[in-house]
């Protein structure tokens, strides 16, 4: 262990502690620009340049504390160690990274395995705990392994076009791998085999934008580069409806004044196209893909809907009430279906229409026109 400071006297020592028990120790230098450097091992990757580490002598360094069974109110922050880190310079932009905390995992050769980070954040409880805190719409107090917070204040910061402020933030340094048949996430969310799961794999509560996506490039060959969810049934039983790789649920209420003034819709998909894309001859391009794939399922009492299901459950008559709205602006359409095949849409050819008219149905309410009918009838000869 060495320790210097600006008093020009600098020492190495081993086999030493230094403690004071019932008091605090404090490092100060002098007057003027102090300094106090502690180095602990070297910043090497050689065996034996450092302090070894092994089942028996686990850590480098150990800092503990504990309340001493105290009550300490809530307008204070205890930890068993502090670093702060203070930025003055103010001529020019700080080009520097900086963190007050920096962790380092450095791997050579060989083959990592079990849980390993540069940085861990371990929440543990030794006997009965409950974990409460104040209602959300005070002021939100969290309980985590690992918590992240910004402290900006109120209109003193800035954030420019480039500016990234985030309470927590994930990296890729990495340009490439020799080979990938494993996860790399720069989130990553799990469990221990034998433990439950997490109520949510990820919560987030009253933010402006609750999720942004954002890919600048595509991947070559990815048709997943937005978001992409996976979900198995496994051994649970789908008794009842299930929204299985995503639900989305809104709820409209009443405000004061003059409201619900503009339109509303619940889940939105626009595509976006771009001044000089031009799509390849018979490309389909849709806002919306989806289907059901058979791999092999007993079909034979199947209802199968592959187009979508759309339900009204209302109490009271709306002023008009219609399955879909169609927008083109000038532009007619070619056919309100594009159907790959006959099959697609039940078509047969040749057949007549002397089957008796049974009735008729309101295709659709046109702005002009008004509402124009379909005739149905009882057979399809």
């Amino acid at each position: 262990m060495s320790y210097t400071h600006n008093r020009g006297y600098s020492a190495t020592e081993s086999g030493f502690a230094v403690g004071v028990k019932g008091s605090e120790v404090q490092v100060l230098a002098g007057t003027g620009v102090s300094s106090a450097y502690f180095t602990i091992g070297a910043v090497s990757t050689t065996s034996g340049a450092n302090p070894a580490l092994s089942s028996s002598h686990t850590q480098t360094m150990f800092v503990g504390g504990d309340d001493v069974t105290a009550a300490i109110g809530s307008g204070v922050h205890i930890a068993a160690g502090r670093f702060r880190t203070v930025l003055l310079y103010t001529a020019g932009n700080r080009e520097q990274e900086v963190s007050s905390v920096r962790g380092q995992l450095v791997s050579k050769n060989g083959v990592n395995r079990h849980n390993m980070s540069a940085v861990t954040g371990s929440y543990e409880v030794n006997t009965g705990l409950t974990v409460d805190g104040q209602v959300f719409a005070t002021d939100p107090w969290i309980q985590a392994g690992v918590l992240g917070r910004v402290g900006a204040g109120s209109a003193i910061t800035t954030i420019n076009a480039n500016g990234r402020l985030s309470a927590l933030a994930a990296m890729s340094a990495t340009q490439s791998f020799a080979a990938n048949s494993g996860v790399y996430a720069g989130l990553y969310v799990g469990r221990w085999a034998t433990a439950m799961d997490f109520g949510y794999g990820v919560y987030v509560e009253d933010s402006d934008i609750g999720v942004y996506i954002k890919n600048s490039e595509i991947p070559s060959g990815d048709s997943y580069s937005g978001l992409r969810v996976y979900v198995d049934n496994g051994t649970t039983d789908t008794s009842n409806e299930y929204g299985l790789a995503a639900y989305f649920d809104s709820t409209l209420t009443a405000n004061a004044g003059a409201d619900n003034a503009g339109h509303v819709y619940n889940v939105g998909s626009w595509m976006n196209i771009g001044s000089g894309y031009t799509p390849v001859a018979g490309k389909i391009h849709v806002p919306f893909e989806g289907g059901i794939y058979d791999g092999g399922g007993t079909l034979t009492n199947a209802r199968l809907v592959f187009g979508g299901q759309h339900q009204a459950v209302l109490s009271s008559s709306p002023a008009s009430l219609h399955a879909w709205r169609l927008n083109t602006a000038t532009y007619a359409v070619t056919a309100l279906i594009a159907a790959a095949s006959p099959q697609s849409v039940g078509y047969v050819a040749g057949a007549g229409t002397s089957g008796a008219q049974v009735g008729y149905v309101p295709i659709a309410d046109i702005v002009g026109p008004g509402v124009v009918y379909v005739r149905v009838y009882s057979s399809a000869t």
